[in-house]
């Protein structure tokens, strides 16, 4: 069966069996960010209620009525992670396989298909999603809503009700998490290539326009929504971008990082291991010279949506959970090239990039599992030591990189593992202290007003 072709066996089943498969592998890989790892929101989240107006200011307003039913129930957010984390990887591990298949050739055997499809499963911008549990609940409704889309994209678009129906998730995709929607863009662009041989044709023109209206619809009801029901200066990171040279100049110097640099939890081996790979896609294709440059122009296209959200807001902050349709590009260019015949060094190197990508999420999460083991550990002195003092006083703390989160967080953190709520007033290193002449990695200073924690890393 590995070997069979995809023409040879019923697409729902190569889907069903490259879900199955996909979703054991992220089960196994990522099954610690169900319950044992958090984040700094997390924390947040789980010592008080996020204002919807917070969502708002960022155009996530599925999101934002999310976290309004869950405050109006009274039910934390982050309580119901065990449930929508192994979602968020079921739903992942579809959008994955079906992504893969239905832009495959008839001819491309079943094992390229599962390969690519663990290729974008294994990539560490997945473990950076599934760790933020506040938000499973978004990253799931955004997945199933990106496969429903793809699932509709392959009929023809002469039915006005299939059109009303596209424009609708690609709302509710942008509403929930917008960088979602690039996905959709990518898939649309390569699926029309190799359905039709072409990008303007008239079912490829007519799911461009849903997409179309469908973003110009979500930017109405975000602008509206941002107005009405939020605070327009809570977050200016997203204010448009003022100076475009720079702005230009930071793109073009950041574009190696995901070729052969390093970027952030994500080593320069996985680049280079991908950018390997795309060559030996290519690499057939370097005599039809039309094809590669129409292959190399749709890639470039690609790529400049993949950033172009980032990189139009004032802010430049290319993380990987905002550009997360990355991990869908480079199996998308290596279908579009049409080298899909079964060679050893293809094997190898997509062998060596899901084995690569697997080791740098695992790398991350040990570190956040080591630093979250490291903060409780540090909570749980300061609690024990608070337990023997007068709380009437105003309590203090001078973290000298011995917590990893940021001083919003702390108390947040304090209360996810003593349940118990206390108004600290938290400095970082910067701020002078009294700290400052203190050795011990812990230790409590007290006045008649003020009971003092000097944490030193």
């Amino acid at each position: 069966m590995i070997l069979q072709n995809k023409n040879e066996m019923e697409e729902r089943k190569i889907i069903i069996i490259c879900t199955a498969l996909c979703f054991i592998f992220m089960y196994i890989l990522l099954n610690q960010t169900i319950s044992n790892i958090y984040m700094p929101d997390d924390y947040l989240l789980s010592s008080e209620k996020m204002p919807t107006s917070f969502y708002m200011s960022q155009g996530r307003f599925i999101q934002g009525f999310i976290n309004c039913f869950y405050n109006i129930i009274d039910v934390n957010i982050v309580s119901g992670s065990t449930l929508f984390t192994p979602i968020f990887l079921l739903t992942t591990s579809l959008v994955a396989s079906t992504f893969v298949t239905k832009i495959s050739k008839e001819e491309t055997p079943f094992l390229i298909i599962i390969l690519l499809s663990f290729c974008i499963v294994s990539h560490p911008v997945f473990a950076m999603m599934a760790v933020y549990h506040l938000a499973t609940v978004c990253f799931s409704i955004c997945m199933i809503s990106i496969y429903f889309y793809m699932q509709l994209s392959e009929y023809d678009c002469n039915s006005r009700s299939q059109n009303i129906l596209c424009i609708l998730l690609v709302v509710l995709i942008c509403g929930n998490y917008q960088p979602g929607l690039i996905v959709c863009v990518i898939y649309t662009l390569v699926h029309s290539k190799v359905k039709y041989g072409t990008l303007f044709n008239s079912s490829g023109f007519k799911r461009y326009l849903s997409l179309l209206i469908g973003l110009l619809i979500y930017l109405t009801i975000a602008v509206i929504s941002k107005s009405v029901l939020s605070y327009n200066n809570w977050d200016t990171r997203l204010e448009p971008v003022d100076n475009i040279i720079l702005r230009i100049t930071e793109v073009l110097n950041f574009l190696p990082n995901l070729f052969y640099k390093e970027w952030w939890v994500i080593p320069k081996y996985l680049g280079l291991s991908y950018s390997f790979m795309l060559l030996a896609f290519l690499f057939p294709c370097i005599y039809k010279i039309k094809h590669l440059t129409k292959v190399v122009s749709i890639s470039l296209v690609s790529l400049s949506l993949i950033l172009a959200p980032i990189a139009i807001i004032k802010e430049w902050d290319p993380t990987p959970r905002a550009i997360f349709s990355i991990a869908f590009f480079y199996p998308a260019v290596a279908l579009l090239s049409g080298s899909i015949e079964i060679k050893k060094i293809k094997i190898f190197i997509l062998s060596l990039s899901i084995l690569i990508g697997s080791l740098s999420t695992g790398k991350y999460l040990y570190n956040v599992d080591l630093d979250s083991k490291k903060d409780k550990e540090i909570i749980s002195i300061v609690y024990n030591e608070l337990s023997k003092l007068d709380h009437n006083r105003e309590i203090y703390i001078y973290n000298n990189n011995a917590i990893s989160v940021a001083p919003w967080a702390v108390k947040g953190l304090y209360y996810f593992y003593t349940k118990d709520i206390i108004d600290f007033k938290v400095f970082s290193s910067e701020k002078i202290s009294p700290c400052n002449n203190k050795k011990q990695n812990i230790s409590t200073l007290l006045d008649k007003d003020k009971i003092i924690f000097c944490l030193n890393g």
